[in-house]
């Protein structure tokens, strides 16, 4: 293995992961900033729940947390389910438990939707600061670009 092209394809590699991470940041901006004017309906919490997982074997870290809220709600007779408690990234263990006690299962929420597209919903519109953990990421993976770059 050729050890002298290991900068450029580690530059490419962050690069992409950093236009990946871009992407997705931008995708939650514009998801926060478009919920933010969304019209609100009754709904019902029908499963909140912080769990465990392991990532792939390979990993070292051991079990990790995630947490699950899902949600039903009813516009002009259609019953619709949404999963998304808000635009952004995964919160820390401790911030998923407050999520999942504040809407607990059978809980009466508001649910604010798209009003074009009903099915796409929050429970909480607008920015928050786990909105912009995509685009801290993308610029990470940038900046470790340019620092690479100069031993190229």
């Amino acid at each position: 293995m050729n050890f002298d092209s290991f900068p450029q394809v580690a530059c490419l590699l962050l690069t992409l992961f950093g236009l990946l991470a871009l992407a997705l940041g931008a995708r939650d901006l514009w998801g926060a900033w478009r919920s933010s004017s969304w019209p609100a309906t009754e709904g019902e919490i029908v499963d909140a729940r912080v769990q465990r997982f392991s990532r792939l074997s390979g990993y070292k870290e051991g079990p990790n947390w995630t947490w699950r809220i899902q949600y039903v709600y009813t516009l002009n007779g259609a019953r619709y389910e949404g999963m998304r408690a808000y635009y952004g990234g995964e919160p820390s263990l401790g911030v998923a438990r407050n999520i999942v006690a504040r809407f607990s299962a059978g809980a009466a929420v508001k649910v604010y939707y798209h009003p074009e597209r009903p099915g796409t919903s929050v429970l909480i519109p607008g920015f928050n600061r786990f909105t912009y953990g995509g685009l801290i990421l993308a610029l990470l993976f940038f900046s470790l670009t340019a620092w690479l770059w100069q031993y190229r």
